[in-house]
């Protein structure tokens, strides 16, 4: 255990403690801190659990892990000109499992719960509680088609759903299917192409595919690019959240991104060099601004 204490008053504690027996290895670990704050109504606590367990057979290997985060604080002036105060927790869960050596499944759930009161010393004026829970499962492959070339595909189904005060009750839930190739040639050429696929139950499915490529054009001198698309659904609080200072929109598109880079890698002994050009193009990109001065 080791404390701190620093001249807005500090305090510390950590702990772990690990165990291996055979396949079976276990951590547990724990931390906490708190502190007075370095203005008034800037003090926090912050309290951390984990556990994890791996088991190592001769044809599988699985682990399970678990967390636990509670974190209040004072934010005075954080989310604007007022005293506020947040209280988060978060509970997290996970199982891995490996079926041989080219396939793995897992499974993780995740609970978040935030109590934020704008004025600290009036809750009655604003006071807003949240709870969302989202679950992820998977099951991805590996093969190996030659010496030098890989492919990885896979499937996975997400689902989140939110209970709020101010935001409402909400779900979602989306799947998705992706494919990726990687190949390597005469230890000069790579490239690799992947596209996925994901499918919503209330929107349109979306694309986002990328390419990558690279050759040696002499010992030292490495030319390579990529493209790719990306795009982010609307938050929650994107969406549904209002408070006195902040207003979100129901009628919200995900962001939708297109990505471009091309460079050159020099390397010669210990030393090593790299220029590289970028652009990202955006559209429909979510942001929050003022209706008035």
């Amino acid at each position: 255990l080791r404390a701190a204490a620093g001249n807005f008053g500090v305090n510390q504690e950590r702990a772990a403690w690990n165990l291996l027996r055979g396949p079976l290895a276990q951590q547990f670990s724990f931390s906490r801190d708190f502190s007075s704050g370095f203005a008034p109504n800037r003090d926090y606590r912050n309290l951390s659990l984990a556990g994890i367990t791996r088991l190592d057979a001769r044809t599988y290997r699985t682990q399970i892990i678990f967390a636990h985060n509670d974190r209040p604080f004072g934010a005075e002036r954080f989310y604007g000109n007022f005293p506020s105060w947040e209280r988060t927790r978060t509970w997290f869960a996970s199982v891995r499992q490996t079926l041989g050596e080219k396939t793995e499944a897992s499974v993780a759930f995740r609970r978040h719960t935030d109590l934020f009161v704008l004025y600290r010393d009036r809750p009655e004026v604003y006071t807003n509680r949240h709870a969302v829970e989202s679950w992820v499962l998977s099951l991805r492959r590996k093969e190996s088609l030659s010496t030098n070339s890989r492919l990885h595909y896979g499937a996975e189904g997400f689902r989140d759903s939110i209970a709020s005060n101010n935001l409402g009750s909400h779900d979602r839930a989306w799947g998705a299917g992706y494919a990726a190739f990687d190949a390597r040639a005469l230890r000069r050429f790579s490239l690799s192409v992947g596209v996925r696929q994901e499918v919503y139950r209330n929107l349109r499915g979306q694309v986002t595919p990328t390419v990558a490529g690279g050759v040696w054009l002499s010992e030292h001198l490495k030319l390579r690019a990529s493209l790719g698309r990306a795009f982010r659904l609307p938050s929650y609080t994107d969406l549904y959240y209002h408070d006195p200072a902040n207003l979100g929109s129901p009628d919200l598109r995900p962001e939708q991104a297109w990505s471009y880079d091309g460079g050159l890698d020099w390397r010669a002994g210990s030393w090593r060099g790299e220029l590289s050009l970028f652009q990202r193009r955006d559209r429909d990109v979510i942001d929050y601004v003022r209706r008035s001065p």
